[in-house]
């Protein structure tokens, strides 16, 4: 499967929702995501820059307890030169967080970096639109789909023509972040949780 979005940096999420909903969007859900992403101790992953994420997905439900969480192991590929971020992605579900890790482990793969984010997930024209916040970095926009034309299309009904794409991944920004503000010593795993 190909990964197709474009990723914005957002500074009023109210406003960004007001405009999802004038434009008939449909809120689908609201979750808490844990993300965890792996590589050797050589950081192999990193330098042929491809992922491995294990990510831990938790529904937020205000009107009751959280729905029972989804667990998925995701392979990314190399990224395309552009402004889209565009990748080959392939995701597995699996049963337990701890014994995926104790597998990856065997096979050379720990933990590098972990981070949460609230995942507000929308549908617009054949688009899926994520809304993403994440702790002291902040907000920001994903528009995910099938092709090019579409996350244009959306790009304008939401007004988002003139702003900047991202191309860094969410792991990227993170490490970035704790790289300036954290003491941490090498070889252990760094987070950013809420």
């Amino acid at each position: 499967m190909t990964e197709i979005e474009a990723k914005f940096k957002i500074h009023n999420p109210a406003e960004v929702r007001e405009k999802l909903l004038s434009c008939q969007a449909e809120h689908i859900q609201t979750v808490l995501q844990e993300d965890t992403y792996l590589d050797t101790d050589e950081r192999q992953l990193y330098r042929n820059d491809t992922g491995l994420r294990l990510r831990i997905v938790k529904k937020i439900n205000p009107k009751g307890p959280d729905d029972k969480q989804i667990i998925m192991l995701t392979y990314k590929g190399p990224r395309r030169k552009g402004d889209l971020k565009i990748r080959e992605e392939q995701e597995v579900i699996v049963n337990s967080a701890d014994t995926t890790l104790a597998i990856l482990a065997r096979l050379g793969y720990y933990p590098t970096v972990s981070f949460q984010k609230r995942r507000e997930s929308f549908t617009l024209k054949n688009a899926r639109i994520e809304l993403d916040e994440l702790p002291k970095i902040g907000f920001f926009l994903e528009i995910e789909a099938d092709d090019e034309q579409t996350i244009q299309s959306v790009r304008e009904l939401l007004g988002l023509t003139n702003s900047s794409t991202i191309t860094k991944t969410y792991a990227e920004l993170v490490a970035e972040y704790l790289n300036r503000n954290s003491s941490q010593e090498q070889g252990t795993i760094r987070k950013l949780h809420f």
